[in-house]
């Protein structure tokens, strides 16, 4: 589902048509993705107990994630969006040794 969000049955762009500028995956970037890879789904106020970051540049980051790529989400109406991990944020946990070649496969055959 590369390239778009989940709400309810509705899917939307990531940028709805704005640029997006280009980022840099930092360490607490790959923090954020090993514990959304780990739980499977999460919602922000959960990310922000489990990494100490607060809200506001916790949103921002997953934004960014989000609108690159790396994470998706499930809009739900009246409830706060849950992350899930995206094919490129596999990739990024595989260079960094969070997971393995075969879980990597296995999780992106299961559709993450």
């Amino acid at each position: 589902m590369a390239g778009q969000g989940r709400v309810g049955n509705k899917a939307e762009s990531r940028t709805a048509g704005k640029p997006v500028k280009r980022i840099v995956v930092t360490d607490g970037d790959v923090a954020i993705l090993n514990f959304i890879n780990q739980y499977r789904l999460l919602r922000i106020p959960q990310l922000e107990k489990l990494t100490g970051r607060k809200y506001p540049r916790l949103v921002g980051r997953l934004t960014a994630l989000y609108q690159h790529g790396y994470l998706g989400r499930i809009r739900r109406p009246q409830r706060k969006h849950v992350h899930y991990i995206e094919r490129r944020g596999l990739g990024v946990l595989l260079e960094h040794g969070h997971v393995s070649d075969e879980e990597a496969g296995r999780k992106i055959r299961e559709g993450s």
